[in-house]
């Protein structure tokens, strides 16, 4: 039986195998992930940092380390998490044991969110992209990897406990489930194109500032072989994204959707800010967002969230949670 995510890493024998990797000489993530992904974090003194799919929250050692302000990892798996907060002992970093899909975010409360080779294991990437919006403030940065299209594309070539001697690529447009043996076990990942990848970061309302492949670098490798193999095919997408940065003319006075939007008319000013500090710059954009997580902004009352519903419902549209709609 193929597991997700979670369940995947919860399995002893899966959890042992990927220590192990981990651990090994010129490891694919510690050689052409890592550095890419910490090149486009860039400074982080001072800063809130969100991480999803912490696993053992090595990153979140560093970042505190770095001179991070405070770091929260979200990790589904039992096992992970409490590597995870053996990782932290002794610093003031945090780990909540909660799936990153059923992880409520509150609103504007970090300046960087890091994820690292996990949302290749989420089916809908729509909400937990909102939800990521959210919860930056205005210039806010997300910066995140994934396993490369190509990887995740297809399987033939790769007969089971071997190493990988070729790759496939196929199917690469027909997007969704995919079941792999990996690891000593059966896991389901999702595969998507580089193209939906850039789309759900606009759609959330996402500035898009990088997109990088990880190209292995030769005085990052012990092994000259090893350094060979990797240049073959691209293993990592890395992504960097960014929340657009409040204006201060923005938050002295009300916002300036009359233009900008197409909210209803009728909605309050103490709802617009409230909108406005939250990232929500567009109707479409809420479709994405559970009701009673709207509810919880401050200067979001019930009127202006009736009038929110009803726009929504004109445009055949409703809240992530209303489940009136099919």
């Amino acid at each position: 039986m193929a597991h997700a995510g979670p369940d995947f890493y919860d399995d002893d024998a899966v959890f042992a195998t990927y220590q192990g990797r981990r651990q090994r000489p010129d490891s694919p993530n510690d050689t052409m992930e890592k550095p890419v992904i910490v090149q486009l974090i860039g400074e982080v003194a001072g800063k809130h940092v969100l991480d999803l799919g912490c696993g053992d929250a090595a990153i979140g050692r560093d970042l505190l380390q770095r001179g991070a302000a405070s770091y929260l990892g979200v990790e589904g798996s039992h096992k992970m998490a409490a590597l995870a907060r053996q990782t932290l002992a002794g610093t003031p970093g945090q780990v909540v044991m909660q799936t990153i899909e059923a992880w409520t975010a509150p609103a504007a409360a970090f300046d960087l969110t890091v994820s690292r080779l996990v949302f290749h294991y989420v089916a809908d990437l729509t909400p937990v992209f909102a939800a990521v919006f959210r919860s930056l403030a205005g210039g806010g940065k997300f910066v995140f990897s994934v396993e490369h299209p190509v990887i995740t594309s297809c399987n033939r070539g790769w007969p089971a406990g071997t190493r990988r001697q070729d790759w496939v690529v196929d199917d690469y447009f027909s997007t969704g489930e995919r079941v792999t043996s990996w690891m000593g076990g059966t896991v389901k990942k999702y595969h998507r194109t580089v193209e939906d990848y850039f789309r759900l970061l606009r759609d959330a309302g996402f500035e898009v500032e990088a997109l990088r492949e990880a190209c292995p670098q030769r005085n990052r490798f012990d092994d000259p072989q090893t350094y060979e193999r990797r240049k073959r095919i691209p293993l990592f997408l890395v992504l960097a994204a960014r929340k657009a940065p409040c204006k201060e003319s923005d938050m002295a006075s009300s916002p300036t959707h009359d233009n900008a939007s197409n909210f209803p008319s009728g909605i309050g000013k103490p709802a617009l800010r409230a909108l406005d500090a939250a990232g929500y710059t567009r109707l479409e954009q809420l479709a994405n967002v559970r009701e009673a997580d709207l509810g919880k902004l401050h200067g979001m009352g019930p009127k202006s969230i009736g009038l929110l519903h009803d726009a929504l419902a004109a445009q055949g549209l409703a809240f992530a949670d209303d489940t009136s709609v099919s």
